[in-house]
């Protein structure tokens, strides 16, 4: 038999200490460091959703399109991995649980199969054992059109495209001590922007391609209140306050394309033309899955189809 497992190391405050030590389990501020090992799981079950889509297609010509579509989808037994600090907090909130109620203090693997904590006889902790699981749930509800034209002419062919999604709904769940919390919802918050746009623009003329690419990322809400944004001498307070938003943006990509002779061709391009910067957050830090930190870049290609 194979097995495989790993070891990250972390920071996570000690639960089980404070607990013992009277302390308030939701405040602790004994902080352990050490592994956590994680491997895998022969009981993962597959991940199940359920997805709705009603959608209308218009062809207004033979060169123009367009369709509108609504979907729904929704996730259950999503695979994920736990941290250890809800690991440790988990057992503590099953001893403090069963310490009210005069039971016997079950072991946190009851909720979370799989998982393990070791102590050392000063009470600190020595490792976290943890496990990909099926524990998440997500809701998504959306909106996407899509629009495509070409013409042609004795100057060359034109073909245009624009895509338009939009999230109604986009929800997931977290664990929190051993429960599973359905989030707010997140369409336009922080790293989930609810409006997407991609547009297309190509003309070629003989061997020749010109094409265009664009890419908007809609605003988002922080998480974050802007400092100073509520006034304590009028009784407000953080709750009052501002959140601070992150600025849609537009990137612009231009192509240029030569159809060799010989089944090849060579391209030069230039992505973010613009040269954007990302869109930063309260903190200063930026999404790398949203933004590009490279500015403008100039590239060239060369093909070769065999």
């Amino acid at each position: 038999m194979l097995s495989n497992q790993y070891s990250h190391y972390y920071e996570y405050p000690n639960y089980l200490n404070c607990y013992e030590q009277g302390e308030s389990i939701d405040n602790c501020s004994r902080w352990d460091y050490g592994p956590t090992r994680t491997g895998g799981n022969e009981e993962l079950q597959p991940e199940e959703s359920e997805s709705y889509n009603l959608g209308l297609v218009w062809e207004i010509s033979d060169q123009v399109n367009i369709s509108v579509d609504y979907w729904s989808l929704e996730t259950t037994n999503l695979i994920d991995s736990l941290s250890a600090s809800e690991i440790v907090q988990t057992q503590a909130k099953l001893w403090e649980a069963a310490d009210a109620a005069g039971v016997a203090r079950p072991d946190v693997s009851t909720v979370y199969p799989g998982t393990e904590i070791s102590r050392l006889g000063n009470g600190k902790i020595d490792y976290v054992v943890s496990q990909k699981l099926n524990v998440g749930l997500s809701e998504r509800e959306g909106i996407d059109v899509k629009v495509g034209a070409g013409f042609d002419s004795d100057y060359g062919d034109f073909n245009f495209g624009l895509g338009w999604s939009y999230f109604l709904k986009y929800k997931s769940s977290y664990s929190s001590a051993g429960v599973q919390i359905l989030s707010d919802d997140e369409a336009g918050r922080e790293g989930t922007p609810d409006q997407r746009i991609n547009l297309t623009a190509d003309y070629s003329y003989g061997d020749h391609v010109v094409s265009y690419f664009g890419n908007f990322i809609g605003s988002q809400k922080s998480w974050d209140v802007v400092e100073g944004s509520w006034d304590p001498d009028a009784g407000q307070t953080e709750d009052d306050g501002k959140l601070y938003e992150i600025d849609s943006i537009f990137y612009h990509n231009l192509t240029y394309t030569y159809t060799l002779p010989w089944n090849n061709s060579i391209s030069v391009g230039v992505t973010n033309l613009t040269d954007e910067d990302p869109q930063f957050a309260y903190d200063g830090t930026y999404d790398a899955d949203l933004y590009d930190i490279r500015g403008r870049t100039y590239w060239a290609g060369f093909r070769q189809s065999f």
